[in-house]
């Protein structure tokens, strides 16, 4: 059992679907005559009152994916507000912060909305780039309470800094367990399957490779520059203490997870090559059948349902990642959202704020998720919706309320520097290491503290 090697040891990017018009890069989309919801005048375009030549109001909003953008790219919006333009920008290649400093450097006029992690709203907020939305939240309220109140308070809570609101964090991905279900069967394992904890997911995979022992119980996705999603997630799963993007690895609840990975690989449950193991290679490999359980964004899910070859639920099924590692220590789900915020140089807040409101109704978040197999909406309407309950069943019961009580992603200051250590920990571990969890956390800590 692994419990009696854990005791002898201890003595010794993300992806996000993207299906709707294609193309890389920046794209801009132009809107006309949008409702009173809309965005502001960006830097690149329009007067300098933030109006359009025939006197509506221009609201412009930068998007950091095409798929966050409301399907009707706000014509519904504009129908309803004819004295608004909206404009849309695509910007993906991750550079809004850096852009946007470079744009105040220059004396040019922002964007009224953008849309980037949620990690980096602190920094926006420092750097006076965005402003606090509780002024236009107290409106909304007053306004439209049905619309406000259905909005769950994680869509507040993690972009709130210093006590204000400044985004709408209105979509977070959030990673599941993926499993083969007639694998699961072969090896005698219940289904559905409900692993209540961390202990639980070990065994199956144990089970796993017994019944198949030339194929991966466990993808893991260890290639360089890829991320170490995976290992962050179980790391918050087991109660692992973060500071700021900064994870304790010489905790308890590491030790448990580091060496839960490094027992992995030892009982040959893990890809040989799993550190050269991308998105691509776990995703292909569960979708011909060659892999037991992938960890993966519920976003990856959508595309598994369109198989023909591959069906929810006689084939694949979802299960929540446990909380419990079975071993006295447990912690939370966590996902990374993209949050909504109004930049500092809006000039028309109060057309961007309804905006902001028109992206977070739960027509606009059910469509984007049931059309578009999109993250998780904070917004209890669209999670219910009948059209998302039909063509994302496997977005189940167990899922949405682990979604509904999550807590964010570990950020902060250094983030990118602390990412790079933990991969190259990671591909130690996967690769193989003689050395214990306790050891490989002590091994890495210096690294992670002084990581910048």
């Amino acid at each position: 059992m692994r419990m009696q090697r854990d005791a002898e040891a201890s003595g010794g990017r993300r992806w996000e679907p993207l299906r709707r018009r294609g193309g890389t890069g920046k794209r801009v989309v132009v809107v006309a005559a949008v409702s009173a919801m809309a965005l502001s005048l960006a830097a690149c375009g329009g007067d300098d009152d933030g109006e359009s030549s025939d006197g509506k109001v221009t609201v412009t909003v930068w998007s950091s994916r095409e798929h966050y953008v409301p399907m009707d790219e706000f014509e519904g919006f504009m129908d309803d507000n004819p004295d608004i333009e909206v404009k849309v920008e695509v910007h993906d290649n991750d550079d809004i912060l850096q852009t946007l400093l470079r744009m105040r450097d220059a004396g040019q006029d922002p964007p009224d909305i953008i849309q980037d992690d949620v990690g980096l709203i602190p920094t926006y907020a420092q750097a006076e780039l965005i402003q606090p939305l509780d002024e236009q939240l107290a409106k909304w309220q007053d306004e439209d309470p049905d619309t406000y109140d259905e909005i769950i308070e994680p869509a507040w809570r993690d972009s709130t800094v210093d006590g204000e609101v400044f985004g709408m964090s209105m979509n977070a991905p959030m990673d599941v367990l993926n499993y083969n279900v007639p694998w699961f069967e072969e090896a005698g394992i219940t289904v559905p399957w409900e692993p209540a904890t961390l202990d639980d997911v070990y065994d199956a995979m144990e089970a796993l490779h017994e019944a198949r022992p030339d194929s991966v119980a466990l993808a893991v996705q260890a290639k360089p520059d890829e991320g170490v999603t995976m290992l962050k997630t179980l790391l918050k799963a087991a109660g692992t203490e973060f500071d700021g993007a900064k994870p304790d690895l010489t905790s308890p609840a590491s030790e448990y997870i580091l060496d839960w990975f490094i027992d992995a690989q030892h009982d040959g449950l893990l890809p040989e090559n799993a550190v050269s193991w991308g998105e691509a290679e776990t995703r292909g490999g569960f979708l011909q059948g060659q892999i037991g359980i992938l960890s993966d964004s519920q976003g990856a899910a959508f595309d598994f349902n369109e198989s023909k070859d591959f069906k929810y639920p006689d084939d694949w099924a979802t299960a929540l990642i446990p909380l419990e590692t079975g071993q006295g220590t447990s912690g939370v789900t966590i996902t990374a959202a993209k949050t909504w915020a109004m930049t500092s140089g809006s000039k028309h807040p109060y057309e961007a704020s309804l905006a902001l409101r028109y992206i977070g109704s739960a027509e606009v978040q059910a469509a984007a998720m049931s059309d578009l197999g999109g993250s998780p909406a904070r917004y209890r309407t669209a999670l219910n919706a009948p059209e998302v309950v039909e063509t994302l069943p496997f977005f189940t019961e167990p899922l949405r309320l682990a979604f509904e009580n999550s807590a964010p992603a570990p950020s902060g200051e250094g983030s990118g520097a602390v990412e790079s250590v933990l991969a190259d920990m990671f591909g130690e571990i996967v690769s193989g290491t003689d050395l214990t969890g306790a050891e490989i956390g002590e091994k890495y800590q210096p690294q992670v503290d002084e990581a910048e």
